[in-house]
């Protein structure tokens, strides 16, 4: 994630509709196996002075199914919750926000052929424009270690092939003017547990409303007396008819 969008709240809680659709869930594999890791991640502006950080968990289990965690702490010292939860054999996908007590749940059609990178792919999907610069070993775990500079940034990323190649650590600098540095992004692993991670990571609470993305958006920016002037846009327009279409498809199955 930039580091900048880590500065307003808005930004931040708009990555949860970004999630539903550019995200490439891990589906079914025998290959990789269930674990569970705590990170943070902390982002500073130098120009501005101000630095923001988040907490989080990341849980795979066997079946492929995947939840997340991650606890935004704000510049105001507001913490905004975000649930990510995709779940193989339900076949489905959901946003969960706490804090205001909504979720958007996308069906979602999971096959183990979806996986971008297997444990067997040592270089974890390595470029000419992203090569990998040196193997090594974090928290234990090996690691292939990739660079991508793209002038106005760099990133470095450590990949855990026996892990799917779950990025463990990465930091990006964003460069301005004449190439000096003017923020930057790091996030790093700070623990690993293997086996089937806790039930509790993959439960979307019944009682929450089920809202389409836009709404989400909306109900969370409230809670915290923030507006969405956005939310009737375009982007959002897309974003709402993908979660009806693929919902009212989900349906006319089941008939």
């Amino acid at each position: 994630m930039k580091s900048k969008s880590l500065f307003t709240l808005a930004i931040v809680t708009s990555s949860i509709a970004v999630f539903l659709l550019v995200r490439e869930f891990y589906a079914q594999s025998s290959i990789i196996p269930a674990f569970t890791v705590q990170y943070t991640e902390r982002a500073s502006n130098y120009t501005t002075g101000k630095s923001v950080y988040k907490t989080g968990t990341y849980a795979r289990r066997a079946d492929g199914s995947t939840g997340q965690v991650d606890m935004h702490h704000g510049p105001g010292g507001e913490i905004n919750v975000t649930r990510k939860i995709a779940l193989v054999p339900e076949g489905q996908r959901v946003v969960v926000a706490d804090a205001a007590e909504v979720k958007t749940t996308f069906p979602w059609a999971g096959a183990s052929d979806s996986l971008k990178h297997i444990s067997s792919d040592s270089t974890c999907g390595a470029t000419p424009d992203q090569p990998v610069v040196g193997y090594g070993e974090f928290l234990g775990v090996r690691v292939v270690k990739l660079v991508r500079d793209t002038g106005d940034r760099r990133l470095e990323t450590w990949h855990a092939p026996s892990l799917g190649c779950y990025v463990l650590w990465h930091h990006i600098d964003f460069r301005g003017a004449g190439g000096k540095v003017t923020d930057f992004d790091e996030w790093a692993t700070t623990s690993i547990t293997m086996g089937e991670p806790s039930p509790e990571l993959f439960q979307a609470p019944h009682e929450y409303q089920e809202v389409k993305p836009s709404d989400m958006e909306l109900a969370v920016r409230a809670h915290f007396g923030k507006e969405c002037t956005e939310c009737a846009n375009v982007k959002w327009k897309r974003q709402d008819d993908l979660y009806l279409r693929l919902r009212q498809a989900k349906s006319l199955a089941q008939k």
